[in-house]
């Protein structure tokens, strides 16, 4: 299994091909330093090789009406996610997420 890390300091856009099984995480948009809030993140996944690679989520997301998307798994086709990073005032925060577009 593979893993891809959106580093939220390096750009709110990403595209990544999947080879295989993958997991995704996040580097804490915080550590970067002052961010704008919210922030987002926009990421593009295209189904590599034979396709049917499936994605691990942080958990920590907050998907849109409570579902994690199912993504494209046929070969060449691609999805695309939006996530916003919100802090709070009590110094909490959340990641949101949606499905943006899919099967391109």
């Amino acid at each position: 299994m593979a893993t891809i890390n959106l580093d939220w300091s390096l750009g709110p856009y990403y595209e990544r091909t999947l080879t295989e099984a993958t997991t995704i995480t996040f580097t804490d948009p915080s550590v970067a330093g002052t961010i704008p809030d919210p922030f987002f993140l926009r990421v593009r996944i295209k189904q590599g090789g034979l396709g049917l690679h499936v994605v691990t989520w942080p958990s920590i997301i907050v998907w849109a009406n409570d579902t994690v998307p199912t993504l494209s798994l046929l070969a060449g086709k691609s999805d695309i996610i939006e996530f916003y990073y919100v802090t709070y005032t009590d110094e909490s925060f959340k990641y949101f997420g949606k499905l943006y577009g899919q099967n391109y």
